[in-house]
């Protein structure tokens, strides 16, 4: 006996690309944006990133420091079948703006800035950058 959904298999491979794809927030090339760490975004349909987590060391706000630091944000990008990781560094322009597949990738701000005596949420760190065709 034949099944009766002959094409179930195929279905349920198109329903979990759409449903994918659906989850990732579309952002716009050339405008500059707020994303958040942990979110992932679709830069094309067959290119996405999520920035995984960040290294905080800028210098609290409310402190007077000799040196005043920087932020790294570990970035997951995913295009086609192939994953590539990084690191961009906020405040250094060997790690930023980055280059890859075609597009500028450029952090512009971290935000909140970090103050000593109040962790941040991460889920309240917002970055500001733009991706553009180059």
């Amino acid at each position: 006996m034949k099944p009766k959904y002959r094409y179930s298999g195929i279905a349920m491979v198109i329903s979990a690309f759409l449903i994918a794809q659906l989850a990732c927030e579309k952002i716009e090339i050339g405008d500059s944006i707020y994303v958040q760490v942990g979110k992932e975004y679709s830069v094309t349909s067959n290119l996405t990133f999520t920035i995984d987590s960040i290294r905080e060391y800028r210098c609290p706000k409310d402190v007077v420091c000799i040196w005043a630091g920087d932020v790294d944000l570990f970035f997951s990008i995913l295009e086609g079948s192939q994953n590539k990781d990084t690191i961009m560094r906020l405040n250094d322009h060997l790690r930023n703006p980055m280059f890859f597949s075609g597009y500028q990738w450029e952090i512009f701000d971290v935000l909140p800035y970090p103050l000593s005596d109040q962790p941040t949420d991460p889920k309240d760190i917002r970055i500001r950058m733009m991706i553009s065709r180059k």
